[in-house]
């Protein structure tokens, strides 16, 4: 039996930078043993409705946590309502131990950031070196652990200090730029600009500064602004950004000694809280331009070209997967063109990648979602394309328990399970393996959003085009008695027309009806007694004709086209038509069951036919013989 370990980690991907320094010391702590990583990664964002973003957390509902021996929680990037501490929940329920970082959760190993000594060091230096007397905080959400944690420790210091800070002094920017710039041009305008702008995190700040410089304001000589986080963008960005480091590669290190501690019956403190450190830079203290600054910037000059020219291959590649999703005209052939797009090109997606997909939603035409999976996968999926280690599979279904093929070899491997769905309603989901970083990031979630908006333009067409086909249908039905009307008779008789001209061995019949007593009926027992009387004639003669199409062409008149069964066996029919008719006039009582029709019938034939409509008149002419015979025998100015 294996000794190695298999361990959850659930984390949501707006935070990529942070997230995969995070990933980065989770898998140096776990290098040194056997444990292969499973990462459940959403990217649920604060601007999207409630059913997306339960689209994007169902991935965390995919693995069955009795088939782990732990978890971690990135809880810094969760912030969304019980969802943390459902995972948590379902770990004790499970078994198993569950270290939570950045949030502390009961029943969990929590380490977290000393953020109140960051945030005094860095208020410190900025009130003792800056004389900073004003502040507005520009915070995240007001829910997030760590922004609280940070406001709390800014009102905190300058209160000590004798600078207390109002309400209207703090904006919560749900982490969005857009609102964080709005706040800011909006503090310009009123004239309302403190002595510095302290911020939840790096993207906020950078935000600020690009907002500050639009309005001729400069950073610091105007105004302080100050990160969190020390992204590798805040040492590039001129002027580079005074921030706090939370060292979250020695947070993922930390973490995975202690969770494999856990998992071989170790013991741990519930807390453990890792330092901060400030990080002076150009956005408090001034232009520096020292060697490490120097060489960075350079770096990054140099790297932008090459990031310019990956993003457009990434760009490129997923919207071909797009195209190719929108082009197809069904499921199956979606599946073919993704498979062979995949098979060819895997520059993007790796040598270890599964797609897999639920068909239900695609071949759902209707819009009843009822069968649809919310919570969780269906219980098998089927394989777009996979391939392991360069050797692509052939399977055509997969188990969704075992989450991803096994691996041939030894080593220990990292998977990342990202979600595909259609709002709330699960469509699959996509694999990839080993290589996590900012750019793996950018590709699986560059991927995972085409590919969704590509599915759920898709899965509309899918229904579009079966609601054009009903209406088509019902634009071809007769209402009252539910067969085919005069413009499907005449889409038919054009079919037919083709067929004599390109088919000389296409060979039919064509079977008039006339039913007779319609006006007797009506004028007797009023229309909606002919109605029904109409209805019934029309199941009887739908009834003897069940291989061939039936149509109402005329008040009561109808008409059946006889080919392959019906055509065969079309003589034997006619005979069953009048013996049903003779059984209906002697057992029915009711007027409108007790129907009386006419019928004749003609065979094509080529050499007496010039064409479709010499057929018709042929049993036309043949109807109306036995309309005469049967007026003569039964007199019909009577209801019978």
């Amino acid at each position: 039996m294996s000794d190695r370990k298999k361990i959850a980690v659930f984390s949501t991907g707006y935070a990529a930078i942070i997230l995969s320094q995070f990933i980065c010391g989770l898998r140096k702590g776990f290098a040194q043993y056997r444990v292969e990583i499973h990462l459940f990664l959403g990217f649920p964002a604060y601007s999207d409705t409630p059913e997306y973003a339960k689209g994007e957390l169902n991935i965390f509902n995919l693995p069955d946590l009795h088939d782990y021996d732990g978890a971690v929680l990135f809880a810094n990037t969760i912030d969304q309502p019980g969802v943390a501490a459902g995972l948590v929940k379902r770990c004790v329920e499970a078994g198993i131990p569950v270290v939570s970082n950045g949030k502390v959760l009961e029943d969990a190993y929590n380490i977290i950031s000393d953020n109140k000594s960051g945030m005094y060091e860095m208020m410190e230096h900025l009130i003792d070196e800056h004389s900073v007397q004003k502040v507005c905080i520009l915070s995240g959400t007001r829910d997030n652990y760590d922004a609280l944690a940070r406001r709390d420790a800014v009102i905190e210091i300058m209160e000590k200090r004798g600078y207390p800070v109002s309400e209207e002094d703090i904006f919560y920017s749900d982490w969005s730029s857009i609102k964080a710039e709005n706040y800011v041009v909006d503090l310009i305008r009123k004239n309302r600009l403190p002595d510095a702008i302290i911020c939840a995190n790096d993207d906020l700040a950078i935000t600020a500064c690009i907002a500050l410089s639009d309005h001729g304001l400069k950073v610091p000589e105007d105004i302080i602004v100050t990160g969190f986080d020390h992204i590798p963008e805040s040492e590039t960005f001129y002027p580079s950004i005074a921030t706090i480091d939370q060292q979250f590669e020695e947070h993922g290190e930390y973490a995975a000694k202690m969770l494999y501690d856990l998992c071989r019956g170790g013991h741990s403190d519930n807390m453990i809280k890792l330092p901060c450190r400030f990080v002076k830079g150009e956005s408090c203290c001034g232009s520096s331009m020292d060697e490490h600054t120097v060489v960075l910037r350079r770096n990054f000059c140099t790297d932008s070209y090459v990031t310019h020219n990956r993003d457009s291959k990434i760009s490129i590649y997923t919207l071909m997967l797009e195209r190719a999703i929108l082009a197809s005209d069904s499921y199956p052939e979606m599946k073919d063109t993704l498979n062979d797009i995949l098979k060819k090109d895997r520059s993007v997606v790796g040598e270890t990648f599964h797609f897999f997909l639920d068909p239900k939603p695609f071949l759902n035409e209707s819009d009843d979602k009822k069968d649809l999976f919310v919570t969780g996968y269906n219980k098998a999926l089927d394989v777009v394309f996979s391939i392991n280690n360069g050797v692509v599979s052939e399977a055509k279904s997969f188990e969704t328990a075992k989450l991803v093929p096994s691996s041939c070899d030894d080593e220990n491997h990292m998977y990342v399970f990202s979600p595909i769905h259609d709002d709330e309603y699960s469509t699959g989901y996509l694999v990839f393996c080993d290589s996590f970083d900012p750019v793996r990031m950018r590709i699986i979630r560059s991927c995972q959003e085409r590919i969704d908006v590509a599915f759920e333009k898709f899965i509309q067409n899918i229904r579009l085009k079966y609601l054009n086909k009903r209406v088509i249908e019902l634009s071809h039905v007769d209402p009252l008695t539910h067969v085919k009307n005069r413009i499907a008779y005449e889409g038919k008789a054009e079919d037919v027309i083709d067929r004599i001209k390109n088919d000389p061995s296409y060979r039919f019949a064509v079977a008039m009806f006339d039913v007779n007593n319609l006006k007797v009926i009506n004028d007797d027992l009023g229309h909606e007694a002919g109605d029904e009387y109409l209805y019934n004639s029309s199941r009887v003669i739908c009834n003897i004709f069940k291989h061939s199409p039936v149509y109402r062409i005329g008040g009561d008149e109808f008409v059946a086209i006889l080919e392959d069964v019906d055509f065969n066996n079309r003589e034997e029919l006619m005979r069953e038509f009048a013996s049903e008719l003779e059984h209906i006039r002697v057992t029915e009582q009711s007027p409108m069951r007790r129907v009386s029709i006419a019928g004749g019938m003609a065979v094509f034939d080529p050499v007496r036919h010039t064409d479709y409509d010499d057929v018709c008149r042929e049993a036309d002419a043949d109807m109306y013989e036995n309309k005469k015979r049967i007026k003569a025998k039964y007199n019909p100015g009577k209801i019978r």
